[in-house]
């Protein structure tokens, strides 16, 4: 199986290269739904995620992919020009075979408004399942900018 070469020039680092399914191109489709009260808002939502086998930058030469189901929940509260958002994101194939990726992924982000049109937006996100996929934590910080 060609996908099983994917990092091996470096064997001591191979488990942390990209995995089949960390670089298809997908399409998925979604009902979500939401609700705010005050400064405290939800959101939920589900989906078909239908998987293909075009990648981006390798060939797997034959991989098939599962298509399958995604699923969505955020909390967030805003407190003056602070906004904090929680969610939780899963991905997983009707059919599990050894190539589809499957994940479970939670995720703190937000922003801090500097301005009246600046504003700070740090996220970290951690996955704290996968199969058939690279596993990790990955964090960033943004600047954005927006009218009013």
């Amino acid at each position: 199986m060609s996908y099983l070469r994917v990092g091996s020039s470096l064997p001591t680092y191979a488990e942390l290269f990209p995995r089949p399914g960390d670089g298809n191109i997908d399409g998925t489709a979604w009902l979500l739904g939401g609700a705010s009260r005050g400064a405290w808002f939800v959101e939920g939502g589900a989906g078909y995620l239908r998987r293909t086998e075009w990648f981006i930058g390798w060939d797997p030469e034959g991989v098939a992919y599962e298509d399958g189901g995604v699923a969505r929940a955020k909390v967030g509260w805003r407190a003056g020009p602070v906004l904090l958002i929680g969610a939780v994101d899963a991905v997983w194939a009707w059919r599990p075979g050894p190539t589809t990726r499957e994940a479970l992924t939670w995720s703190l982000s937000g922003w801090v408004e500097l301005s009246d049109h600046w504003a700070l937006e740090p996220r970290v996100a951690t996955e704290t399942w996968v199969r058939n996929a690279s596993q990790g934590t990955s964090g960033g910080l943004g600047l954005s900018w927006r009218t009013r």
